[in-house]
C-alpha cells in the first residue's frame, strides 16, 4: 500500500495548494524527519500524518497565508510554518501540549503564531467568515459527538477557493479502539458542508482527504452550481463535454480516456451544475485574457477587437453543456444558474467584456440576449464544416439582467 506522501504528490496536491494556500518554498522532508526521530513513538502516527500533509507543499510559492490547525502536535511544524511567513492558529484540547508549544514559540520570537487551548464541541464562532487560507485537521472529528458541526465551520472560516487536509482514523489501532469514521461518512460530511471533494485515500490505518471551498456555490430550483475546482469536479466537466460533444454531437474526437479537454482548459474557469445526487448535469468554460490566448483567435483577429476598442480585459465564453436527460422545462434555470458564476466571475474580476461563436441559425437568439456580430461568418474545418459560425460580442451586466428578466418570465425562477 502506498505511503500518504505518495499519495498526495499522485493526486498533484502541490499544484492544490498553490492555487488556496500560496506558501513560499518549503521543503520539509528532513524537517520531518528530524521531528519523528526526536519524539516518543507514541506521537508518531499523529506526527506521520502531520509530516506527510506538509510534505505535500514542497515548492510553493507564498505571501503571507493564514491558516487553522486543530489537532495534536508539540508545535514543531507550525513553527516551521511561521517562519515561513504564513499565520498559524493552533487549537487543542491538551493544556500541557500547548504549554511546551509556547515556551518552543516564544525562544522563536514568533507573533504570527498562536498556540490556544480550545473545546472543538464550543464551535469556531470566535472567528469570522472566510479568514483562513487553508485547514488542516488531524484526528479531530472522530472524537466529537457532532462532527458535522465541526466540518460546517471549517467551511465557513474557510476564503474562496480555500482547501482543507483532513485525516482521520479508519480502523481500531494502539491509540483507538471504537471508531465510526468511512470513507463515505468522511465524504458525506464535507460534501454536505459545501465542500468538493479533490481526493479521499485510505492510508495504512487512516483516511486522508483533501478538499476545496469553491470560489462559487449556490443552489437554485433544486440544482448546485459550483466553480469546479477539484480533482474530481473537473472530472465531471470532462466526462460531460465528452458526452455531448464526442457521443452526442460527434462533433469531437472520441478517446479512450472519455474525458474532452484542450490547450485552453488549464487557463479557463469552469462552472459546473449538479443535480441533488451530485450528478453533473450542465457546464459553461469561461477563458480569461492568458499568455495562449482565445479559442476564437483561430478564426476571428480577437486580439485586434480588443486593442482597436479599447478593451484589456475579457473573456470568451464556451464548451457549452448540459445532459440530454434534463427535461426540457429545467434546462433554462441550468444556463442561468451557469451564466450567474459566469456573472460573478467577471464581476469580481471587473471584466465586462464578454466573446462567443455561435451558429448561424441561433445569432438573432443572441441578438435577444445582448449579444451582436462583430465579424463575418466562417466555417471551422471537419468534423464541424459545413456550419456557419458567427463572432459574438456583448457586455456582460446587459446581457445578465436581460436573461434574468426572460428566465423570470418563462419560469418564476429567480
Amino acid at each position: 500500500m502506498p505511503n500518504a506522501i505518495e499519495v498526495l504528490k499522485e493526486g498533484k496536491i502541490e499544484e492544490l495548494w498553490r492555487k488556496c494556500c500560496g506558501l513560499r518554498e518549503l521543503s520539509l522532508e528532513g524537517f520531518f524527519a528530524s521531528v519523528c526521530d526526536s519524539l516518543p513513538r507514541a506521537n508518531d502516527p499523529f506526527q506521520r500524518l502531520i509530516g506527510d500533509a506538509l510534505v505535500s507543499w514542497v515548492n510553493l510559492t507564498s505571501n503571507c497565508s493564514r491558516a487553522l490547525y486543530f489537532g495534536r502536535s508539540n508545535g514543531d511544524f507550525l513553527i516551521e510554518l511561521g517562519l515561513q511567513n504564513c499565520r498559524v492558529d493552533n487549537r487543542d484540547s491538551s493544556g500541557a501540549v500547548l504549554m511546551k508549544a509556547k515556551l518552543l514559540k516564544d525562544r522563536m520570537s514568533l507573533k504570527n503564531v498562536e498556540f490556544r487551548e480550545w473545546d472543538m464541541e464550543k464551535g469556531l464562532t470566535l472567528y469570522p467568515e472566510s479568514i483562513f487560507n487553508c485547514v488542516l485537521s488531524i484526528y479531530t472529528l472522530h472524537s466529537l459527538r457532532d462532527s458535522e458541526v465541526a466540518v460546517r465551520e471549517y467551511f465557513r472560516v474557510l476564503k474562496p477557493s480555500g482547501g482543507i487536509i483532513l485525516a482521520e482514523p479508519w480502523c481500531s489501532n494502539k491509540h483507538y479502539q471504537i471508531l465510526d469514521s468511512n470513507e463515505a461518512c468522511l465524504r458525506s460530511e464535507l460534501e454536505a458542508a459545501g465542500f468538493r471533494i479533490n481526493a479521499i485515500t485510505s492510508v495504512e490505518s487512516n483516511l486522508i482527504a483533501t478538499a476545496l471551498k469553491p470560489r462559487f456555490y449556490y443552489e437554485m430550483s433544486g440544482y448546485r452550481f459550483v466553480s469546479a475546482e477539484s480533482r474530481e469536479d473537473l472530472e465531471k466537466v470532462f466526462k460531460l463535454r465528452y458526452q455531448v460533444y464526442c457521443i452526442e454531437l460527434g462533433v469531437e474526437p472520441s478517446n479512450d480516456g472519455g474525458l474532452q479537454k484542450d490547450v485552453h482548459d488549464e487557463n479557463a474557469v469552469h462552472f459546473l451544475a449538479l443535480d441533488k445526487t451530485n450528478r453533473p448535469v450542465g457546464t459553461l468554460r469561461a477563458v480569461p485574457n492568458n499568455p495562449k490566448g482565445f479559442p476564437m483567435e483561430a478564426d476571428f483577429p480577437l486580439r485586434e477587437y480588443l486593442r482597436a476598442n479599447g478593451i484589456s480585459q475579457a473573456v470568451e465564453v464556451g464548451r457549452f453543456a448540459i445532459d440530454r436527460s434534463i427535461p426540457r422545462e429545467h434546462r433554462a434555470t441550468i444556463g442561468f444558474g451557469l451564466f450567474k458564476g459566469l456573472y460573478e466571475y467577471c464581476r469580481e474580476e471587473s471584466i465586462d467584456d464578454i466573446f462567443a461563436t455561435t451558429q448561424a441559425k441561433l445569432a438573432k437568439k443572441y441578438d435577444l440576449t445582448g449579444f451582436r456580430q462583430i465579424g463575418e461568418p466562417f466555417e471551422y474545418p471537419a468534423p464541424l464544416s459545413g456550419v456557419l459560425w458567427i463572432p459574438m460580442h456583448c457586455n456582460i451586466k446587459t446581457t445578465y439582467e436581460v436573461y434574468l428578466r426572460g428566465l423570470q418570465k418563462d419560469t418564476g425562477a429567480v
